[in-house]
């Protein structure tokens, strides 16, 4: 005679092999196994001029509006205090040469309105 055959096969179910499906499942079947997990409290927040300003304004406070007049060039700037430091150098430089480039860009553009030719 054989043997009886079991009611249920030995190979595991595909739900429980399965994490998300055994999870689904648990999901359907109303178990509760969750466990409460206390808020993690907020990080104290430092106020400064900066960030209470941003606050303000996301709150919709009205800021003053300014009248821009003239822009003031760093040579008249300069005559309030020497020049001294590499930063203010650097600057004069940059301007030194923001100045040259401009006046040749003048000079390019006469050079390119010519007929072409190479001159002699």
């Amino acid at each position: 005679m054989a043997p009886a055959m079991p009611a249920e096969s030995a190979a595991p179910s595909p739900a429980a092999a399965d994490p998300r499906a055994a999870l689904m499942e648990s999901i359907r079947s109303g178990t509760k196994t969750l466990k409460r997990v206390e808020p993690a409290a907020k990080p104290i927040v430092v106020d400064d001029s900066r960030s209470n300003l941003l606050s303000e304004i996301r709150q919709g406070v009205e800021l003053k509006s300014v009248s821009r007049s003239g822009s003031t060039s760093g040579s008249e700037r300069r005559g309030a205090r020497p020049a001294c430091g590499l930063a203010e150098a650097l600057q004069r430089a940059l301007e030194e040469r923001s100045r040259a480039i401009h006046s040749s860009d003048s000079e390019v553009s006469d050079a390119t309105t010519s007929d072409g030719e190479w001159d002699d």
